[in-house]
């Protein structure tokens, strides 16, 4: 998939919020704190606040929005997401990318300091997984470093890269849904499922295989 499929830049968003004759865009900011939204955002843009208008309480489960105007909220796609169960069942079948830090990963630390609230009960990581932490896909700018680049990193991590299915975690589901859209928008993969559960839940379970 081409990159102008999915990916816009500064210069194509400058001309459609309230661009006379442009097309117009919806223009949305997720965060967990909404109050710098109040501070400075994109003209035209909204806010949303993941912990509360994406998330399904008290299921800690994902929600998605149908394109009609009055939205109402469903279960997320399934093909683009995988459960515990999934990922028990995929060790040596699916290939697993851990994307939080190596501290994480080696069972260093259960979670960064900064979350306290969301600590697993054990340290460490699934079975086979490869760590390659989310951020290593952006380049110094913030942006998504090339294909080239990617595949390199990727491939050197041990992923083969040719359309063998793929499951990606993290701590709760965020770094690795940017994980996501690198593997299966930007490289095209075509079976890339995120496990947004992630290691606070798969930590947690009693009788999970895990290697530290």
């Amino acid at each position: 998939m081409a990159r102008t499929d999915v990916l816009v830049d500064g210069d194509w968003l400058e001309q459609r919020p309230g661009a006379p004759g442009a097309p117009g865009a919806i223009v949305i900011e997720v965060d967990e704190n909404t109050a710098a939204h109040g501070v400075s955002h994109i003209p035209g843009s909204t806010s949303l606040d993941w912990s509360t208008d994406l998330r399904q309480v008290p299921r800690r489960d994902v929600v998605t929005y149908r394109p009609e105007t009055t939205y109402t909220a469903g279960l997320a796609d399934p093909a683009l997401r995988a459960f515990r169960d999934d990922v028990i069942a995929g060790i040596g079948v699916r290939e697993i990318v851990d994307v939080r830090s190596p501290a994480e990963f080696s069972g260093e630390i259960l979670a960064p300091a900064h979350f306290p609230q969301e600590q697993p009960q054990v340290p460490g990581h699934v079975p086979t997984a490869v760590n390659v932490p989310w951020s290593q896909a952006a380049a110094d700018d913030g942006s998504f470093r090339g294909d080239d680049e990617l595949r390199a990193l990727y491939g050197g991590a041990g992923l083969a890269l040719d359309g063998r299915p793929v499951t990606v975690y993290c701590r709760v589901g965020e770094r690795s849904a940017h994980t996501w859209f690198v593997l299966h928008e930007l490289l095209d993969l075509p079976d890339v499922r995120n496990y947004d559960g992630s290691w606070v839940e798969y930590g947690s379970l009693i009788g999970a295989p895990v290697e530290v």
